[in-house]
């Protein structure tokens, strides 16, 4: 199986496609209070190579970014229940709020503190940037060459678009996120 094809439909094509989707909507939307920067970063796998060289500009402090929004593996909702779960958010106390606040039916959201080092939210984590993490979850076809297309959900995908976006609009009537530390306990306990 080493050398079979991995397309890599929801690992991580899904949160690529999500995150232009996004990207088109903010482009469209002169109300947006924030500027948005929209980075797809290379070799998360071999060690987080792009978005740890990204981190590396002086000007990426949490002084200039106020949050960085990690999509890993959105494509497949349903996979473990009508559930997507949302990791980091002990990186700001105004997450868990923010979240509680949203009204959306199209799934439920499983809120977890820690965020485990193994994404492209991590760097940021280290620079004292909150984070917010977004993912339907693993599941038997992870890193094998049986990810592919026709096991994505589109409508599921389309519905994660429609609640971050909501998430984006809630998060810019905050007066502020302020970062918090996260506990090696929490990293731990979202790692299990």
């Amino acid at each position: 199986e080493q050398n079979a094809i991995h397309n890599g439909a929801d690992d991580n094509a899904s949160g690529t496609a999500v995150m232009l989707e996004l990207a088109r909507w903010a482009m469209n939307n002169e109300s947006l209070r924030y500027n948005y920067i929209f980075a797809a970063f290379s070799a998360e796998e071999k060690g987080l190579f792009g978005s740890k060289a990204f981190c590396t500009r002086e000007w990426v402090t949490n002084d200039n970014i106020v949050y960085m929004l990690n999509l890993d593996m959105v494509g497949r909702l349903g996979c473990q229940g009508d559930t997507v779960s949302v990791l980091g958010v002990a990186s700001s106390p105004v997450w868990e709020s923010l979240l509680a606040g949203i009204e959306f039916s199209d799934f439920s959201i499983r809120k977890i503190n820690g965020a485990p080092p193994f994404s492209d939210h991590a760097p940021f984590l280290k620079k004292d940037i909150p984070v917010i993490y977004f993912t339907t979850g693993i599941h038997p076809d992870y890193h094998t060459p049986a990810d592919d297309t026709e096991l994505i959900n589109f409508k599921g995908m389309a519905e994660v678009v429609a609640y971050i976006r909501l998430f984006m609009r809630s998060a810019e009537k905050l007066p502020e996120i302020p970062f918090h530390k996260i506990g090696t306990l929490q990293h731990t306990r979202a790692y299990i």
